[in-house]
Protein backbone atom coordinates (compact mmCIF):
# COMPACT_ATOMS: atom_id res chain seq x y z
CA UNK A 1 0.00 0.00 0.00
CA UNK A 2 1.21 3.53 -0.73
CA UNK A 3 0.45 6.89 0.45
CA UNK A 4 1.76 9.61 -1.79
CA UNK A 5 1.69 13.33 -0.33
CA UNK A 6 3.61 15.81 -2.09
CA UNK A 7 3.60 18.20 0.95
CA UNK A 8 5.19 17.19 4.35
CA UNK A 9 4.52 14.93 6.69
CA UNK A 10 2.02 15.69 9.10
CA UNK A 11 -1.14 14.03 11.80
CA UNK A 12 -3.87 13.10 9.49
CA UNK A 13 -1.49 10.85 6.68
CA UNK A 14 -0.04 9.17 9.29
CA UNK A 15 -3.76 7.96 10.30
CA UNK A 16 -4.56 7.60 7.24
CA UNK A 17 -1.11 5.02 6.29
CA UNK A 18 -2.35 3.13 8.92
CA UNK A 19 -5.61 2.75 8.73
CA UNK A 20 -5.33 1.97 4.69
CA UNK A 21 -2.49 -0.30 5.64
CA UNK A 22 -4.64 -2.05 8.13
CA UNK A 23 -7.47 -2.21 5.53
CA UNK A 24 -5.59 -3.70 2.96
CA UNK A 25 -3.77 -6.31 5.41
CA UNK A 26 -0.76 -5.28 3.38
CA UNK A 27 3.05 -6.56 4.06
CA UNK A 28 4.89 -3.42 2.76
CA UNK A 29 3.47 0.09 3.59
CA UNK A 30 5.03 3.14 1.60
CA UNK A 31 4.79 6.85 2.36
CA UNK A 32 6.25 9.14 -0.15
CA UNK A 33 6.42 13.09 0.95
CA UNK A 34 8.20 16.02 -0.32
CA UNK A 35 9.41 17.05 3.58
CA UNK A 36 10.24 14.94 6.27
CA UNK A 37 9.70 15.72 9.90
CA UNK A 38 11.40 13.86 12.48
CA UNK A 39 9.07 13.27 14.73
CA UNK A 40 7.29 11.15 11.94
CA UNK A 41 10.65 9.22 10.78
CA UNK A 42 10.55 8.34 14.40
CA UNK A 43 7.20 6.98 14.17
CA UNK A 44 7.78 4.85 11.37
CA UNK A 45 11.05 3.34 12.86
CA UNK A 46 8.55 2.45 15.91
CA UNK A 47 5.93 0.90 13.92
CA UNK A 48 9.24 -1.37 12.35
CA UNK A 49 10.38 -2.11 15.61
CA UNK A 50 6.84 -2.68 17.13
CA UNK A 51 5.64 -5.03 14.08
CA UNK A 52 6.19 -8.53 13.40
CA UNK A 53 7.77 -9.59 10.23
CA UNK A 54 5.80 -9.99 8.05
CA UNK A 55 4.79 -6.16 7.95
CA UNK A 56 7.44 -3.65 7.06
CA UNK A 57 6.74 0.22 6.61
CA UNK A 58 9.19 2.68 4.14
CA UNK A 59 9.25 6.49 4.02
CA UNK A 60 10.16 7.73 1.19
CA UNK A 61 11.35 11.36 0.10
CA UNK A 62 10.47 11.91 -3.19
CA UNK A 63 12.57 15.05 -5.10
CA UNK A 64 12.69 16.33 -8.44
CA UNK A 65 16.32 16.40 -10.44
CA UNK A 66 17.31 18.08 -13.66
CA UNK A 67 20.50 17.44 -15.21
CA UNK A 68 21.40 20.48 -17.29
CA UNK A 69 18.33 21.16 -19.55
CA UNK A 70 16.81 17.57 -19.17
CA UNK A 71 13.11 17.38 -17.96
CA UNK A 72 12.81 17.64 -14.53
CA UNK A 73 13.00 13.36 -13.63
CA UNK A 74 11.90 12.00 -9.57
CA UNK A 75 13.99 10.70 -7.18
CA UNK A 76 13.28 8.50 -4.56
CA UNK A 77 15.45 8.72 -1.13
CA UNK A 78 14.38 5.84 1.18
CA UNK A 79 15.04 7.75 4.83
CA UNK A 80 13.06 4.65 6.68
CA UNK A 81 12.67 1.16 5.92
CA UNK A 82 12.18 -2.17 7.47
CA UNK A 83 15.12 -3.26 10.01
CA UNK A 84 14.69 -6.83 8.18
CA UNK A 85 15.27 -5.27 4.82
CA UNK A 86 18.26 -3.32 6.27
CA UNK A 87 19.71 -6.23 7.33
CA UNK A 88 19.46 -8.51 4.17
CA UNK A 89 21.49 -5.44 2.20
CA UNK A 90 24.18 -5.26 4.79
CA UNK A 91 24.21 -9.64 4.65
CA UNK A 92 23.80 -9.77 1.09
CA UNK A 93 25.90 -6.91 -0.14
CA UNK A 94 28.85 -7.05 2.61
CA UNK A 95 28.72 -3.39 2.61
CA UNK A 96 28.59 -2.88 -0.84
CA UNK A 97 25.77 -1.28 -2.79
CA UNK A 98 22.77 -3.29 -4.59
CA UNK A 99 22.10 -3.43 -7.80
CA UNK A 100 19.03 -2.52 -9.24
CA UNK A 101 18.73 -6.82 -10.53
CA UNK A 102 19.08 -7.02 -6.56
CA UNK A 103 17.55 -4.71 -5.28
CA UNK A 104 14.24 -5.99 -7.47
CA UNK A 105 15.40 -9.85 -6.18
CA UNK A 106 15.42 -8.73 -2.47
CA UNK A 107 11.68 -7.07 -3.06
CA UNK A 108 10.57 -10.55 -5.04
CA UNK A 109 11.65 -12.35 -1.91
CA UNK A 110 10.68 -10.22 0.53
CA UNK A 111 7.12 -10.33 -1.25
CA UNK A 112 6.85 -13.93 -1.30
CA UNK A 113 7.98 -14.55 2.38
CA UNK A 114 4.66 -12.23 3.17
CA UNK A 115 2.51 -13.97 0.44
CA UNK A 116 3.39 -17.39 2.27
CA UNK A 117 2.90 -15.62 5.90
CA UNK A 118 -0.46 -15.04 4.97
CA UNK A 119 -1.18 -17.86 2.84
CA UNK A 120 -0.02 -20.76 5.94
CA UNK A 121 0.98 -19.00 8.44
CA UNK A 122 2.83 -22.10 10.21
CA UNK A 123 5.18 -22.31 7.20
CA UNK A 124 8.36 -20.72 8.63
CA UNK A 125 11.20 -19.00 5.72
CA UNK A 126 14.30 -17.46 5.99
CA UNK A 127 15.13 -13.81 6.11
CA UNK A 128 15.39 -13.22 2.37
CA UNK A 129 18.69 -12.28 0.84
CA UNK A 130 19.17 -9.86 -2.29
CA UNK A 131 19.70 -13.41 -4.95
CA UNK A 132 18.56 -15.27 -7.32
CA UNK A 133 17.81 -18.04 -5.41
CA UNK A 134 15.92 -18.87 -1.98
CA UNK A 135 16.03 -21.79 0.40
CA UNK A 136 13.77 -23.69 2.12
CA UNK A 137 14.50 -26.29 4.92
CA UNK A 138 12.90 -30.44 4.13
CA UNK A 139 13.79 -31.13 7.51
CA UNK A 140 17.28 -32.89 7.14
CA UNK A 141 20.39 -31.80 6.44
CA UNK A 142 21.59 -33.83 3.46
CA UNK A 143 18.87 -31.95 1.35
CA UNK A 144 16.69 -28.93 0.90
CA UNK A 145 14.38 -27.12 -1.31
CA UNK A 146 15.82 -24.04 -3.40
CA UNK A 147 13.40 -22.06 -5.07
CA UNK A 148 14.97 -19.48 -7.89
CA UNK A 149 13.42 -16.50 -10.25
CA UNK A 150 15.91 -16.78 -13.35
CA UNK A 151 15.41 -13.21 -14.81
CA UNK A 152 18.07 -14.47 -17.25
CA UNK A 153 15.80 -17.27 -18.61
CA UNK A 154 12.80 -15.86 -17.65
CA UNK A 155 11.11 -18.56 -15.39
CA UNK A 156 10.78 -19.72 -11.99
CA UNK A 157 11.95 -23.07 -10.57
CA UNK A 158 11.56 -25.37 -7.38
CA UNK A 159 14.45 -28.07 -6.89
CA UNK A 160 15.26 -30.64 -4.51
CA UNK A 161 19.30 -29.69 -3.57
CA UNK A 162 21.47 -32.39 -2.59
CA UNK A 163 24.63 -30.81 -1.80
CA UNK A 164 26.71 -33.71 -1.52
CA UNK A 165 24.96 -37.27 -1.18
CA UNK A 166 25.31 -39.22 -4.54
CA UNK A 167 23.64 -42.19 -3.12
CA UNK A 168 20.23 -40.31 -2.03
CA UNK A 169 20.25 -38.70 -5.28
CA UNK A 170 20.69 -42.28 -7.05
CA UNK A 171 18.63 -43.59 -4.52
CA UNK A 172 15.51 -41.34 -5.15
CA UNK A 173 16.10 -41.72 -8.75
CA UNK A 174 14.84 -45.34 -8.58
CA UNK A 175 11.68 -44.53 -7.95
CA UNK A 176 11.34 -41.62 -11.14
CA UNK A 177 8.56 -43.47 -12.46
CA UNK A 178 7.12 -42.81 -8.77
CA UNK A 179 8.42 -39.36 -8.01
CA UNK A 180 6.66 -38.78 -11.27
CA UNK A 181 3.23 -39.51 -10.99
CA UNK A 182 2.96 -37.80 -7.50
CA UNK A 183 4.30 -34.54 -8.43
CA UNK A 184 1.91 -34.14 -11.71
CA UNK A 185 5.22 -33.71 -13.93
CA UNK A 186 8.26 -35.47 -14.78
CA UNK A 187 11.24 -33.57 -13.20
CA UNK A 188 14.28 -32.95 -14.29
CA UNK A 189 17.04 -35.01 -12.90
CA UNK A 190 20.82 -33.17 -12.88
CA UNK A 191 23.72 -35.03 -11.54
CA UNK A 192 26.65 -32.32 -11.72
CA UNK A 193 29.97 -33.06 -10.27
CA UNK A 194 29.43 -32.71 -6.69
CA UNK A 195 25.47 -31.08 -5.70
CA UNK A 196 22.49 -33.12 -7.24
CA UNK A 197 19.05 -31.60 -8.23
CA UNK A 198 15.71 -32.56 -8.85
CA UNK A 199 13.68 -29.87 -10.62
CA UNK A 200 10.57 -28.56 -11.69
CA UNK A 201 10.39 -25.51 -13.95
CA UNK A 202 7.89 -23.04 -14.75
CA UNK A 203 8.45 -20.71 -18.02
CA UNK A 204 6.75 -16.80 -17.30
CA UNK A 205 7.22 -13.77 -19.62
CA UNK A 206 9.12 -11.96 -16.92
CA UNK A 207 9.72 -12.42 -12.93
CA UNK A 208 9.56 -8.81 -11.84
CA UNK A 209 6.21 -8.60 -13.72
CA UNK A 210 4.01 -7.28 -11.16
CA UNK A 211 0.69 -8.12 -11.95
CA UNK A 212 2.06 -12.03 -12.51
CA UNK A 213 3.79 -11.91 -8.83
CA UNK A 214 0.94 -13.18 -6.95
CA UNK A 215 0.55 -15.94 -9.42
CA UNK A 216 3.93 -16.73 -9.18
CA UNK A 217 3.97 -16.84 -5.39
CA UNK A 218 1.01 -19.27 -5.73
CA UNK A 219 2.91 -21.61 -8.22
CA UNK A 220 6.13 -21.09 -5.92
CA UNK A 221 4.20 -21.98 -2.62
CA UNK A 222 2.69 -25.08 -3.94
CA UNK A 223 5.55 -26.79 -5.24
CA UNK A 224 6.93 -26.31 -1.56
CA UNK A 225 4.13 -27.87 -0.37
CA UNK A 226 4.39 -30.74 -3.38
CA UNK A 227 7.46 -31.32 -2.75
CA UNK A 228 7.57 -32.04 0.81
CA UNK A 229 4.70 -34.35 0.76
CA UNK A 230 6.19 -36.67 -1.95
CA UNK A 231 9.91 -35.85 -1.47
CA UNK A 232 10.65 -35.69 2.40
CA UNK A 233 8.85 -39.26 3.00
CA UNK A 234 11.29 -41.25 -0.05
CA UNK A 235 14.26 -39.09 1.31
CA UNK A 236 13.50 -40.93 4.86
CA UNK A 237 13.38 -43.95 2.95
CA UNK A 238 16.39 -43.79 1.13
CA UNK A 239 18.43 -42.63 4.42
CA UNK A 240 17.82 -45.80 6.03
CA UNK A 241 18.05 -48.31 2.71
CA UNK A 242 21.11 -47.03 0.84
CA UNK A 243 24.91 -46.55 2.02
CA UNK A 244 25.87 -43.32 2.70
CA UNK A 245 29.31 -41.54 1.97
CA UNK A 246 31.70 -41.88 4.95
CA UNK A 247 32.71 -38.28 6.77
CA UNK A 248 35.37 -36.41 5.80
CA UNK A 249 38.41 -36.24 8.42
CA UNK A 250 37.39 -32.25 8.94
CA UNK A 251 34.39 -33.71 9.94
Amino acid sequence: MIENQLEATDHGHLGQLITYGSGFDAAMVAWVVRDIREEYRQAIEWLNDRTDDRTGFFLVRIELWRIGDSAPAPKFDVVVRPNEWAQAVKKGTAGGELSSTQIRQLDFWTRFRAFVGETDPKMRLQTPRPQHWYDVSIGTSEAHITLTANSRDDCVTAELYIPDNKPLFFGLRTREAEIAQHLGAAPEWIAAAKATRIKLMQPVPDVFLEVKQEEYYRWLYNQIVLLKKVLAPLIKQVLRTVPQPAASPEE
